[in-house]
């Protein structure tokens, strides 16, 4: 998606007095830019594209516009949905389509509708994303036994996490074709698995993100904050 939007950077931390938390430097840039080449320009500056971790850095970033004309044009930070980052419920450990094992049907992973952010293991092996909150059996993971056991009861995603994280381990890893075929020798029926997605999850200098401000519906702000959903 290109679409030319003005851009907040952040330059850099200045730190408070004592135990104050640091407060960020930010600086806006009056110049329509893509957000990948708005993320290449503050880079260019020794920076990156502004984070918000709080109410506090919200201000400041609307301060920072403070003497600028402007109406209602949007403005680049840096949150965005990296899709290829997922986790593994066991031991939260990383996962990256296109680099890690995987046996995606077709073209998932698509996040149809934006929903679909927890994977399932078909009967045949093969792994499709589907929402969190579809009903499915689940693979658990037994770390004492080292094996995979199926619970064919209906549940979510988190009920199924739950529920292995309660009677054995864990929601079944799987690292390898070794890993897949043992979970297909159980015939599973569209069974839950450990791997899944937190959308929105990190900012373009790499940090988690811990504080989200989404617009609500119809509500107007004196900062339009936008943002996009691919890197």
């Amino acid at each position: 998606m290109q679409e030319t939007i003005l851009l907040f950077c952040l330059s850099g931390l200045f730190l408070g007095h004592h135990a104050l938390p640091p407060i960020k430097s930010y600086y806006y840039v009056d110049q329509k830019l893509s957000w990948t080449d708005a993320q290449q320009h503050c880079r260019e500056q020794n920076g990156d594209l502004a984070t918000v971790d709080n109410v506090a850095d919200l201000q400041h970033l609307q301060e920072s516009r403070t003497g600028f004309i402007y109406d209602d044009d949007f403005i680049w930070i840096g949150l965005y949905d990296d899709r290829t980052r997922w986790k593994w419920s066991l031991g939260d450990q990383d996962y990256k389509v296109g680099q890690n094992y995987g046996t995606w049907s077709g073209t998932d992973p698509d996040f149809w509708n934006n929903e679909e952010n927890c994977t399932g293991l078909s009967s045949t092996g093969i792994w499709f994303d589907i929402s969190c909150y579809s009903l499915y059996g689940a693979v658990c993971f037994d770390d004492e036994e080292s094996n995979y056991i199926l619970v064919q009861n209906p549940m979510t995603w988190y009920e199924a996490l739950q529920y292995c994280r309660s009677h054995y381990t864990d929601l079944a890893i799987v690292r390898n074709a070794a890993e897949n075929g043992k979970l297909l020798a159980l015939n599973p029926q569209s069974s839950w698995i450990g791997l899944h997605r937190h959308p929105w999850s990190h900012w373009s200098d790499g940090s988690r993100s811990t504080f989200l401000n989404w617009a609500q519906e119809k509500t107007k702000t004196t900062l339009n904050l936008q943002v996009e959903d691919q890197l």
